[in-house]
């Protein structure tokens, strides 16, 4: 999945980066997009310390270090419920 594509100039907020915000997160930080993570207080320090890193089978790993933060203040493009 790519989002090279993607022409938007804001923020994109993944509310819930579980398997799927992550599965999103991922390509859009890649792709050069500014991503914003929401989620509760353990997430949050779990995604600054790890990063969000995408696996196929046992073969290795895409990791991306987006922002994350447990309330947001400011303003987001699709903020996916994921």
């Amino acid at each position: 999945m790519g989002f090279e594509d993607v022409t938007t100039q804001d923020t994109v907020g993944i509310l819930g980066p579980g398997a799927v915000g992550t599965a999103l997160a991922v390509p859009l930080a890649e792709a050069g997009l500014d991503v914003v993570c929401i989620a509760r207080e353990a997430g949050v320090a779990a995604i600054t310390a790890q990063g969000l890193s995408l696996r196929h089978g046992s073969d290795i790993v895409r990791t991306v270090w987006p922002r994350a933060v447990a309330e947001l203040d400011e303003p987001v493009e699709p903020c996916s419920r994921c």
